[in-house]
């Protein structure tokens, strides 16, 4: 009767083991973040017209962290990338894989654009977390959430030079910024960040260089945020 019993389970056995396993695979969705200036794509030191300034920007340098990058499904998550460092100009940082477990899709994405307080009161991390990477001030003001460095005649003051590197994880002044996404369906998308939409919105006359945390960089990372979209 014992060996009766467990011939009947071994079936039984073998479809959960079977359903459980076709589950866990999870589907996965690419992402690229791409550079422009308005329609033109974004090449370093070039000089692009900014139209909203009426006058001309290039940039040589356009780093910032992308944290707790979610995929979500009406509002529920399926699937998450926590820390990566994008560089504008490193096509060898740009591009990431997210696994997910939404049998019926996903239909928006959702990032911080910058490294969150818990992350930050932790201590320096590894990887994209590095302070080799050159995105850390102190132990005190934390990471830098985004860098961005040129030149432009509308920094008269500053011998044309601008320099933003924004952050700051302490009320009242936290820098982060959460970045939300509506996705078509399809399994690779192209983020385009596009720098115009920070220049216009700052006045680059009276302020080319923001060094610290402070309001200043407050104001700008809402700039910053402004960027993203999906390129069609």
């Amino acid at each position: 009767m014992k060996s009766a019993v467990s011939i009947l389970l071994f079936p039984v056995l073998l479809i959960i083991f079977t359903v459980n396993t076709s589950f866990v695979d999870p589907a996965k969705k690419e992402f690229t973040f791409t550079g422009y200036f308005g329609i033109d794509k974004l090449v370093q030191d070039k000089k692009y017209w900014c139209a909203a300034k009426g006058d001309s920007i290039s940039l040589s340098m356009c780093r910032f962290y992308v944290s707790n990058m979610k995929l979500l499904k009406d509002d529920v998550e399926w699937g998450r990338m926590e820390y990566k460092l994008i560089d504008l100009f490193d096509s060898t940082t740009t591009r990431m894989d997210i696994p997910h477990y939404s049998r019926n899709g996903v239909n928006a994405v959702r990032f911080y654009l910058g490294i969150d307080s818990v992350r930050n009161v932790a201590g320096v991390g590894s990887g994209d977390l590095d302070p080799t990477k050159g995105m850390y001030w102190s132990w005190q003001s934390g990471y830098i959430n985004m860098k961005l460095e040129g030149n432009s005649k509308l920094c008269s003051k500053s011998k044309n030079e601008f320099q933003y590197h924004l952050g700051g994880y302490a009320s009242p002044n936290n820098a982060l910024q959460l970045v939300e996404l509506k996705l078509e369906k399809g399994e690779s998308y192209n983020i385009k960040v596009d720098v115009e939409q920070f220049f216009s919105r700052t006045d680059m006359r009276e302020t080319a260089h923001v060094m610290s945390p402070a309001l200043k960089a407050v104001e700008l990372s809402v700039n910053a945020s402004k960027m993203f979209s999906i390129a069609e």
